[in-house]
């Protein structure tokens, strides 16, 4: 099952870091599309577009799910919803739910597009013409930099 509350470094409901898509299917259905695009033989995204779901699978990670991009009003990051809501409502919802580490990336952000950002949280927020567009969460990293599987 599937919940609207994400969870930074787990995934979202039961829906968790370190599945195999075989896993993913089990949960989700196979009503997605396969995008390899930008990845070719080095990764693939399934998108599901009713759940408002992109999900990365990279070589590097022997093709376990190590990414989550979310494009649905329905997630809540914390106790707020966070994707469809204006940038200043978005950095009060993160001071008030605690992520104080989110910050401005000013290399990435360009014209309509600003991205914000938490290498500590692993969490990355697009927003264009000052609307969250999507949330991205990853993987946390140990030391050395391999993914803590859950």
């Amino acid at each position: 099952m599937i919940s609207d509350e994400i969870k930074l470094h787990y995934g979202c409901g039961d829906l968790k870091f370190g599945m195999t898509r075989e896993e993913v299917e089990k949960l989700l259905g196979k009503n997605y599309k396969v995008d390899n695009e930008n990845y070719g033989e080095f990764g693939f995204f399934l998108e599901y577009e009713d759940l408002g779901l992109d999900l990365a699978f990279m070589e590097e990670d022997d093709f376990r799910l190590g990414v989550i991009t979310f494009s649905d009003s329905r997630y809540k990051l914390g106790a707020d919803k966070i994707i469809g809501v204006t940038e200043e409502q978005m950095k009060k919802n993160l001071q008030k739910n605690g992520f104080e580490s989110v910050v401005k990336d000013e290399e990435l952000s360009e014209d309509e597009l600003v991205v914000y950002f938490s290498e500590k949280l692993g969490l990355t927020i697009n927003i264009v013409d000052k609307i969250v567009t999507d949330v991205i969460i990853s993987v946390d990293l140990d030391d050395e930099g391999e993914p803590i599987w859950l």
